[in-house]
């Protein structure tokens, strides 16, 4: 029997990045995957941006047979008060963006009413990206799964402490802390968008963030891998097509992360 899922995309590249192999397979097997970009609105400095985006984001889609939709609301940089700076982007509160996670459900449930059956796969904000949370906050009610935000998610430590956060597994302990903090600091995209002088106040804030959850997430993993060469291939290429966001992403080079993913399922009555 065929399905349709619903995969929701902060940013143009988020779902590609994080779970292109699980979409193909799902397209292999003749089920819908219809992916929702939210936050894709023309940035108002300069338009062409977003129009560089969404084409690569329209290639990626065409490599990995899926549908797409843009659901136009604005990016973290452009919103009123506006976040240019990594602190503010990754651990500020969510403040005056709280009214969003009203309207982003609203979307969210309108698109997923056109598709009887649908099933919902969510970002789980790895890396806390305040659209990755926002997109999180709208759909942990609804979701059945919830992907590793890439390439945050390829931190060491980094999973484990976003389901610390989310009551879904024990924080980390101190030398794991220690250890995160390290490899944070070395990734490559934190090294392409941290100030130097906003070093010292992130090493605090990370190790402020691993305080006990006060809400409680029950999810459990799933692992997809890739079956064969091709299908590692397609992947690769999907993720290669958002040129304009590789360089800032990866600045030491791309590896090949794709052979493999996991996809959290949310527990019913969790």
């Amino acid at each position: 029997m065929k399905r349709s899922w619903l995969v929701l995309s902060p940013h143009f590249d988020d779902a590609v990045l994080s779970i292109p192999l699980w979409m193909s397979q799902q397209v292999d097997k003749g089920d819908r995957v219809l992916v929702a970009t939210l936050f894709s609105a023309a940035a108002p400095n300069d338009p062409t941006i977003m129009k560089i985006r969404q084409a690569e984001d329209n290639q990626a889609m065409e490599i990995l047979g899926c549908e797409s939709v843009s659901l136009g609301f604005t990016d973290a940089p452009y919103r009123s008060p506006p976040r240019t700076s990594f602190c503010p982007i990754v651990f500020d509160g969510i403040g005056a963006d709280q009214p969003l996670i009203t309207s982003l459900q609203g979307a969210i449930g309108e698109l997923a009413t056109q598709y009887p059956d649908t099933q919902i796969v969510a970002p789980m904000a790895v890396g806390t990206h305040i659209d990755h949370r926002l997109t999180f906050l709208a759909s942990a009610s609804c979701a059945h799964y919830f992907y590793e935000d890439r390439p945050y998610a390829l931190i060491r430590g980094a999973v484990k402490h976003r389901l610390g956060q989310l009551g879904a597994g024990p924080r980390l302990d101190e030398k794991e802390m220690s250890e995160y903090v390290k490899d944070y600091l070395l990734a490559g995209y934190v090294q392409s968008f941290l100030a130097d002088n906003e070093i010292p106040r992130v090493k605090h804030l990370l190790q402020a963030s691993n305080n006990p959850a006060k809400a409680s997430l029950q999810v459990k993993p799933r692992s997809v891998e890739a079956t064969n060469y091709q299908q590692a291939q397609q992947a690769g290429r999907a993720i290669k097509a958002y040129t304009s966001q590789i360089d800032g992403l990866f600045p030491t080079g791309i590896e090949t992360f794709w052979t493999n993913e996991i996809l959290w399922e949310q527990i019913a009555g969790s």
